[in-house]
């Protein structure tokens, strides 16, 4: 993916990089917008990961962002399975750690890392995979 946006972007001051958020050589306030799609619920430490992509956004920087929320009552049949199924595959070593929250809670950690949610959507609606642009206050 990494590979295609620099292909398509054809902007010299735009950079894409797939990197830990935690990297030192990331400094404060240098980013204009961060984005991370589909991975948060598979972050341990989700809230420690927001907070530090807070404070790498200059003011008014945007995060961008689009997370599953497998903590969701509405997941469907297929999905509905699979949430009872990554336990056990997590403790027979074949499943990854996954995050089971809700858009609320969701939404709850992001302002709690110091954020202004702007907009959100579901996109699919079931399961509810949350889109969200939020604001460094």
């Amino acid at each position: 993916m990494i590979a295609q946006a620099k292909v398509r972007a054809g902007k010299p001051n735009v950079e894409f990089v797939c990197a830990d958020v935690f990297d030192p050589a990331f400094k404060d306030g240098s980013f204009d917008v961060v984005m991370g799609f589909n991975l948060f619920h598979l972050v341990e430490d989700a809230p420690r990961a927001y907070a530090r992509i807070h404070d790498l956004l200059a003011p008014d920087g945007l995060f961008i962002s689009k997370s599953p929320c497998l903590g969701e009552g509405s997941l469907g049949f297929k999905f509905g399975l699979m949430k009872r199924a990554i336990p056990l595959m997590k403790w027979m070593g074949k499943a990854p750690f996954v995050r089971f929250v809700t858009i609320k809670g969701l939404e709850a950690v992001i302002t709690g890392a110091g954020f202004e949610i702007v907009v959100t959507g579901n996109y699919p609606v079931r399961p509810p995979n949350h889109f969200v642009v939020a604001r460094r206050k």
